[in-house]
């Protein structure tokens, strides 16, 4: 503002006059709005209860300090224009409470013709909040309005729809202008596809005598000779009378998602296919499973009777060898001459008779040898599985297996194969405690296919480790019985007699670990 600075006596008397003509307009004090009055030289000389709750005590600070914590003028400081008898509107955005104001300075002449300066304090900020909204909200529903992928119309109810108004977004649906829609009615009718036109008219028959909404889906053909399909949702708007007098609407396009149901419904007829088709390799695998619990009840009879013609072969040739011995001497004492001689050779013949049925007996229990072949170990493996998780699930046992992608090819009998695989992973099986798991994994190298079956049981301790593959032996008993020694003996000599090979590591009360070597190639 400027001027002469008034001595201290005259500003204490600019203060008494004015807080006098102040203290008379009570309702400074009741309005909600600031109110403060400024000298000439920028001191505050009145500011009404409104400030001194927002900014505190007024008295003795300057205006720019009060306000702004400022050590100087502010800048475009309204004190100038004021002076020169100017009333001044501005905004005024407050650091101190991050608050909007509208300020209303007006020269106030005090009553020993100096210049003060009024100033009325109006808080905005909802308001200038509620404005930036609003415009932010403006600006949003333009940007939707001009991006919007929807053509909007508004067309007559007569026999062409005539079109009276078109979105800009008709170029990007259509290839046409919304200016060619104006001066061709009866374009957008033409661009229908033909197939689809006799049922589109039909339906706005409909629109105009029933005025209801329609929701319609068709094609029509672009500019560019491409065909499109569209969604069009058009409403009537009717006057006082109920007669029709526009037809309002829009239409998108529905191209991507029509292609994306053509495609849908050629998957889900190829699924059907494809779902009868695994139902036919279902019922073959089944076959399979079949065939091979089949072969496991045949390969259980020939273990049983395999184990009873070992028994039944141990205690007859140990008499039979000692038949056999005394024979010998006695058949050296008896002369060709003896009228009974010829029952030497019938008696000899007798025993050996005895001793091959004795070794057939034992062959029972040996392997039979048929001829290898290639087989996919990997489908073998897997059938084993399939079959053995019954047995497994009542103990809650899981078995989780790894078989590569490739078809892993070894070269054995397939009754080999079942037996082998079936022997090992049962054998895990019942070693297993309730609720664990057994592992089988196969892997394939240069030379040999590798079947490593793991469990996680009580092990097998080192003072029987040696007698597991022995015939007749088994740790179980009771009503865990399940075979007396036979599998893992015969198992051994399986894998043998394909050129492979069979071995164990345990740990006790940790598990073990069964590594079964099949050739990939017959062996030399």
């Amino acid at each position: 503002m400027g001027g002469k600075k008034p001595s201290g006596r005259e500003l204490e008397k600019q203060r008494e006059e004015i807080s006098e003509v102040i203290s008379g307009l009570s309702i400074f004090n009741e309005i909600k709005d600031g109110v403060n009055v400024v000298n000439e030289q920028y001191e505050i000389l009145f500011a009404n209860k409104v400030l001194e709750d927002i900014f505190g005590l007024w008295q003795g600070r300057k205006c720019y300090e009060y306000f702004e914590n400022n050590t100087k003028v502010c800048d475009g400081c309204p004190g100038p224009a004021v002076s020169e008898g100017k009333t001044v509107w501005r905004e005024w955005y407050c650091s101190r409470n991050g608050r909007t104001y509208e300020l209303i300075d007006t020269p106030l002449r005090n009553p020993d013709g100096s210049i003060s300066k009024i100033e009325v304090l109006r808080d905005i900020t909802g308001r200038k909040r509620a404005e930036d909204a609003l415009r932010a909200s403006e600006e949003k529903y333009r940007l939707v309005a001009e991006n919007i992928p929807v053509m909007v119309y508004s067309a007559l109810p007569d026999e062409h729809s005539t079109n009276l108004f078109t979105s800009g977004w008709v170029v990007e649906l259509t290839g046409y202008s919304a200016q060619e829609f104006m001066d061709d009615p009866e374009l957008f009718g033409n661009l229908i596809h033909p197939d689809d036109r006799e049922y589109v008219w039909q339906q706005v028959e409909v629109l105009r005598r029933e005025k209801k909404t329609l929701d319609l889906e068709y094609r029509i053909v672009v500019r560019d000779g491409s065909i499109k399909w569209i969604r069009d949702r058009t409403t009537s708007m009717v006057d006082e009378n109920g007669e029709t007098t526009r037809i309002n609407g829009f239409m998108e396009d529905i191209t991507k998602r029509k292609l994306a149901e053509d495609s849908l419904r050629e998957s889900r007829e190829q699924l059907q296919r494809y779902s009868k088709e695994l139902e036919l390799m279902v019922e073959d695998r089944t076959a399979q499973i079949r065939e091979l619990q089949k072969q496991q009840v045949e390969s259980e009879k020939l273990a049983a009777t395999g184990r009873m013609a070992a028994k039944i072969a141990h205690e007859i040739n140990n008499p039979l060898a000692g038949i056999k011995n005394s024979f010998l001497l006695v058949k050296d004492i008896v002369e060709k001459e003896h009228p009974h001689y010829a029952y030497v050779g019938r008696i000899e013949s007798e025993i050996d008779r005895i001793a091959v049925v004795v070794r057939r007996m034992f062959d029972l229990y040996s392997p039979d040898r048929k001829e290898p072949r290639e087989i996919a170990i990997g489908d073998v493996l897997r059938d084993v599985v399939s079959l053995l998780e019954s047995s497994s699930r009542p103990s809650d046992i899981s078995l989780e297996t790894s078989v590569p992608e490739a078809p892993v090819i070894a070269f054995i009998p397939v009754g080999y194969a079942n037996q082998i695989l079936f022997n090992v992973v049962s054998n895990a099986i019942d070693a297993s405690e309730p609720g664990g798991s057994v592992s089988v994994v196969l892997t394939a190298d240069d030379g040999s296919v590798t079947i490593t079956v793991t469990d996680r049981g009580r092990g097998i301790p080192e003072e029987i480790a040696d007698r597991i593959f022995e015939p007749f032996f088994t740790t179980k008993d009771g009503a865990e019985m399940r075979g007396l020694g036979l599998g893992l003996s015969i198992t051994k000599s399986m894998v043998e007699a394909s050129g492979g090979s069979i071995s164990f590591e345990s740990v006790p009360s940790e598990g073990t670990v069964f590594t079964v070597k099949l050739p990939l190639k017959p062996a030399a």
